[in-house]
């Protein structure tokens, strides 16, 4: 599909982008993606810039602006032309040096806006260090490109370049339909049935009625704009828990999904002290085999609300979250623009309108980015983009255990208090493994070091642990409710 001079309508995904980006006067950083990769041996620019073009050609989404037509934002696709990488050049850079210099410009890269009036939706930039030593940056908005995007992107780079390095033409198969085909076909389907539409808004309305901002304890004033500048706290969930915690599921005919989704609620419920709470979840709007080689962004999000109020067991939360996910999946095509649209909720520029804390669990690696004859490595940013006040990302790797990240913004939160949380929840994921059976409350969530620490400090009044004793005392007295609370007077 061609856009003329009145454009193509927008997918509902890029609508809510469109208008974020709007609303900050195209300034909106909080939705770019970057990726970095050290490129050592006798890197060809020709060919890679060859490959990237026809990549361009091949996908209109990746020269497409945005702008209005007839009072509604729209894509405009540009004709295909060539694709040049932007060149930095830092030869000289000591070698000790280079990978904290890619990191630096991946960093820089986050906080540099893609205009989305004027240019193509993404921006590729080549470092050269040396004759065989060179690293290149990906950077993409999100209203063009999701997760999956990436394994299209790596499987076409990767056969593009091997066939132009041997003088072939390219061996892909056309793509059978564009994302603006897509985009038309979203809209036109629910404008063919209204009533089914009503219905399932109807769904998400009473679902969400009254849901309140979720509040974690933070380190610093909310500020009046939201600032995306975030970084990422990782950790691992060892292969033996997990396994534990899958068998937890599986007896109560729950996924894993279900089992950490609950479990990551608990820990927000006891940080907020709230026992209503929801989180976003993305979920994948690549339902035809025919957009599955397509780049683009295939996503709509959900909410999951839990009630976790009265003296329930977890695996009694487990089924109200296994019901919850079950009918949240069944209403999933329903747009979160809608969703937003129907609840109305008071505009607030410093957070994320109906959730403020995101949660995915990804079952399938990332494809690695591989080229021919080189040796392709992935950098790991030294920085993070948090849209949401705090996000939990869950891989299942070929191990059996998880690679876990904590993202939350530095405008909020001290990186040592994202690292007591990430500790917490692994002594939560643990005791649930051990008692799934115990009432939720007295689940433990202090880790065994925090409260050997606590108790250093109650018996001697010296060596104050580093967790806040607000959060400690509250801590043990969700744990041992029945026990009598004492607390040493303040100052």
């Amino acid at each position: 599909m061609s856009a003329d001079d009145s454009g193509l309508p927008l997918s509902f995904a890029q609508e809510q982008l469109w208008f974020l980006d709007q609303l900050r006067s195209g300034a909106s950083t909080e939705y770019l993606m970057c990726e970095a990769f050290r490129i050592r041996g006798p890197l060809d620019t020709r060919v890679l810039e060859a490959a990237f073009t026809e990549i361009s050609a091949r996908h209109e989404v990746l020269r497409t602006r945005y702008g209005t037509a007839t009072g509604a934002g729209a894509q405009f696709v540009d004709e295909p032309g060539p694709v040049r990488l932007a060149r930095v050049d830092l030869t000289g850079t000591a070698p000790a040096d280079r990978e904290a210099r890619v990191r630096e410009l991946h960093a820089a890269e986050l906080r540099t806006p893609i205009d989305l009036r004027d240019r193509a939706p993404w921006r590729l930039t080549l470092v050269r260090f040396a004759e065989e030593d060179a690293a290149l940056l990906v950077t993409v908005h999100h209203i063009a490109f999701d997760g999956w995007s990436w394994g299209v992107l790596a499987r076409e780079l990767h056969e593009l370049c091997t066939a132009f390095a041997a003088g072939r033409p390219s061996q892909l198969e056309p793509v059978p339909v564009q994302y603006a085909d897509f985009a038309q076909w979203q809209r036109d389907t629910w404008a063919a049935a209204p009533e089914r539409a009503g219905r399932r808004r109807g769904y998400w309305r009473e679902r969400l009625a009254g849901l309140e901002p979720l509040e974690l304890p933070a380190d610093r004033r909310r500020p009046a704009q939201w600032d995306p500048a975030g970084d990422s706290v990782a950790f691992t969930v060892p292969a033996e828990l997990a396994g534990r915690l899958a068998v937890v599921g599986r007896d109560a005919g729950a996924t894993p999904f279900m089992v950490h989704l609950a479990a990551f609620q608990l820990l927000l419920a006891r940080w907020s002290g709230r026992t209503d709470v929801a989180v976003g979840v993305s979920v994948s709007d690549r339902n035809e085999v025919e957009l599955e080689p397509l780049v683009g962004l295939f996503l709509n999000t959900v909410v999951m609300r839990t009630d976790l109020s009265g003296r329930c067991s977890f695996l009694d939360l487990l089924a109200r979250v296994r019901e919850t996910t079950l009918d949240a999946y069944e209403h999933q095509d329903v747009p979160f623009g809608w969703v937003v649209a129907d609840l109305a909720p008071e505009r607030d520029p410093s957070r994320n309108p109906v959730f403020q804390v995101g949660f995915a669990l990804h079952n399938a690696e990332r494809r690695p980015l591989r080229l021919p004859g080189l040796d392709v490595a992935k950098v790991e940013p030294a920085t993070d983009h948090s849209a949401f006040d705090l996000s939990l990302h869950l891989s299942e790797l070929p191990d059996g255990s998880m690679a876990a990240r904590l993202i939350f913004p530095t405008a909020l939160f001290d990186r040592a208090r994202i690292e007591r949380m990430a500790a917490s929840l692994l002594r939560l994921l643990t005791s649930i493994a051990e008692h799934p059976d115990l009432p939720a409350h007295a689940l433990e969530t202090v880790p065994v070091t925090e409260l050997a620490a606590f108790e250093r400090w109650n018996r001697t009044g010296t060596e104050r642990p580093r967790q806040s004793l607000a959060e400690l005392f509250f801590a043990q007295a969700l744990a041992t409710p029945e026990a009598v609370a004492w607390c040493p007077a303040s100052g």
